[in-house]
């Protein structure tokens, strides 16, 4: 995560200002290669996004841990049994991780765009 934020602070200024307007919109086109010249004025604000995202997801999984701990059942575990009963425990995990790590990054962009912003007018 120290990478992402490496990455999206040196980068900034690449970042595109329409992406900083509409920051959850950015994640609506795919890439594969953070570099590319298509992708890197959107990039950085994903790799920011990413960083932020992960701090809360490990605050979520903190408490879904918790809540099995106290109860022997979680929030997060009921999609993901739903899930592997039709498919398989493992792709029932990761698809509901994956959803959800994307989901909170998602929900994270705004800030990352006032981030990049203010790394932007700093380096003016």
């Amino acid at each position: 995560m120290v990478a992402c934020v490496v990455f999206a602070r040196r980068n900034a200024w690449r970042v595109e200002e329409v992406w900083l307007r509409r920051p959850v919109r950015s994640f609506a086109l795919f890439y594969l290669n953070p570099w590319s010249r298509n992708a890197i004025g959107r990039s950085p604000l994903h790799m920011l996004s990413f960083a932020i995202a992960f701090v809360a997801f490990r605050v979520l999984a903190a408490g879904n841990n918790t809540l099995i701990y106290l109860y022997g059942v979680a929030p997060i575990g009921a999609p993901i049994q739903w899930i592997a009963r039709r498919t398989s425990p493992v792709f029932g995990f990761a698809v509901v991780i994956v959803v959800l790590f994307y989901a909170l990054a998602i929900a994270a962009s705004p800030l990352a765009s006032r981030m990049v912003k203010s790394w932007q007018n700093a380096g003016a």
